[in-house]
């Protein structure tokens, strides 16, 4: 009899050790909300959770990479868009300038104007972002793009044609930089013209030959601004698409990491009684055994 007692009290031992196990164990899971805490908890699961934030986290450097892009868009438009008032504010005296009453002393002050523009389109052209880097640099972006230099003044591009390429999602790459050497020398060439015809008084050139220059000029950079339109409202697109991708995968993370808190609170209950009921048997063992002995 004494031997079934013994036995009886490592079994009720070993059951009693594992209801306080598996109450301690949902304490913790009800306090951390976590139902996966280490890769025993579940194996498949925590491959899967691993699996989820590596995606998920490729999938933030997509949305970032969009965002850098839409901010380089809208400095790239800035910039443009300072560009297009320069261009038009020219036309205005150019065409004034053109008209035979006005004075010389009017075109000469014009031409001051003029040279006072084509100063800001070369700071312009020289547009930097956040950080100090060059956005009309191609990938020079440290290098300082346009220099204006000598008499007659002759702008010079000094950076390069390469592309800042982002991945902004799966297989999708998009360019994040505006190269506009060309369009900015050219506008940089037309406020020249006009600023010498101004001071010559070539009243001919100037509502002919230089007209038409800054004609040109300006729809060269409203062309430049409908592009950057267009990429601007693509990396919106994907940046959506990423962030959208994103929420998925946290999702996808927190159903299978998570616990179920309603099911949590309801083991928790039961294993609780299962725990009491089990020291309640062990209680009423001992007092059995203790009446055994003294019979």
């Amino acid at each position: 009899m004494r031997i079934g007692t013994q036995q009886q009290y490592l079994a009720l031992q070993e059951l009693i050790t594992r209801a306080q196990s598996r109450v301690a164990d949902l304490q913790v899971r009800l306090a951390d909300g976590k139902r996966i805490r280490q890769p025993s908890d579940d194996p498949l699961g925590t491959l899967d959770v691993l699996s989820f934030r590596r995606a998920k986290a490729i999938t933030v450097s997509h949305a970032a990479n969009a965002d850098v892009g839409i901010r380089n868009m809208k400095l790239a438009e800035n910039a443009l868009t300072g560009m297009d008032e320069i261009v038009k504010r020219a036309r205005v005296l150019v065409t004034s300038g053109a008209n035979a009453p006005t004075s010389q002393d009017a075109r000469n002050a014009m031409a001051a104007e003029i040279r006072t523009l084509r100063e800001r389109l070369v700071g312009l052209a020289n547009s930097q972002d956040g950080f100090g880097r060059y956005l009309f640099a191609g990938t020079e972006v440290t290098t300082k793009p346009f220099e204006e230099a000598g008499d007659p003044p002759v702008l010079t591009y000094l950076g390069d044609d390469g592309k800042l390429l982002l991945d902004v999602g799966p297989g999708t790459v998009m360019e994040g930089n505006l190269l506009l050497d060309q369009q900015v020398i050219a506008a940089h060439a037309a406020l020249y013209d006009a600023e010498q015809r101004l001071l010559s008084g070539d009243v001919a050139g100037l509502s002919g030959v230089t007209l038409q220059l800054l004609q040109d000029a300006g729809e060269a950079v409203n062309l430049l601004r409908g592009e950057v339109g267009q990429r601007q409202k693509q990396f919106e697109s994907a940046q959506q698409v990423a962030q959208r991708r994103v929420d998925d995968f946290v999702k996808a993370i927190s159903d299978k990491e998570d616990a179920d808190m309603t099911q949590v609170v309801t083991d928790l209950t039961a294993a609780q009684a299962a725990y009491q009921a089990t020291l309640a048997s062990f209680a009423f063992v001992g007092q059995l055994s203790l009446l055994d002995y003294l019979r």
